[in-house]
């Protein structure tokens, strides 16, 4: 072979594997904007959790305070998929030492949502004039209504392990050779069959309702023609 067919196969050679490593560069590249949203969402619902998990664990050091409710009141929407989301939205007032503060938290979880039976929620409240809130006394203008772990956070916290389940499945084999696609497979799947048991047949729902403490209920006015 003469130096001129020598240089037009080093340099058929040299396109091809210019070629192949800009395909592979482009698959990498559509690879990568393909998984970053869905592990974003994964991220962001486990860290989410995390967080209102610490603040109900933070709030059993907080102050038990009378307050007086202000307001309250049921707001019902319609949900993406058709569902019915609701939230309960309340204003009390509670004084420490001699000074008044505003507070409108409910809870920790997600406000408005389909989890949650804000309809026992807002009945209990709308009977009710003074309630026990509990107060971050290093922040006095932080207080919430029920300190306790609710359902929307139950559920986020599931969404969190089916949604990062699916991401397993692709992301432990690259660093663990042993673990095959197949086997976390079989593992994702039994924590869906178990995620979604609890969101459709509401196992172990909890009743927000019953962690409200009742100090003293509205009167009941009878009028006497």
């Amino acid at each position: 072979m003469d130096k001129d067919a020598r240089s037009n196969t080093d340099n058929d050679d040299k396109q091809k594997s210019l070629s192949d490593w800009k395909k592979h560069k482009i698959g990498i590249g559509c690879l990568t904007l393909f998984f970053i949203p869905i592990l974003l969402v994964g991220l962001g619902s486990f860290f989410v959790a995390t967080y209102q998990f610490y603040k109900v664990y933070e709030a059993k050091k907080w102050k038990p305070t009378n307050a007086t409710i202000l307001f309250s009141d049921l707001s019902v929407s319609r949900g993406v998929k058709g569902g019915f989301l609701s939230e309960v939205k309340i204003k009390y007032e509670y004084f420490i030492g001699t000074k008044s503060f505003i507070g409108n938290s409910v809870s920790f979880g997600i406000q408005k949502n389909s989890s949650d039976g804000y309809g026992l929620l807002y009945d209990k409240l709308n009977n009710s004039k003074v309630v026990q809130v509990y107060v971050n006394e290093n922040d006095p203008e932080e207080s919430v209504l029920i300190r306790d772990v609710t359902n929307s956070m139950i559920v986020l916290v599931i969404f969190s392990f089916m949604w990062n389940s699916l991401l397993m499945v692709f992301v432990l084999p690259i660093f663990f050779k042993k673990l095959t696609p197949s086997k976390i497979l079989v593992f994702t799947i039994i924590i869906w069959f178990l995620g979604m048991g609890k969101l459709i047949y509401h196992i172990g729902d909890i009743d927000i309702s019953k962690k409200v403490v009742v100090l003293e209920e509205k009167e009941e006015y009878i009028y006497i023609e």
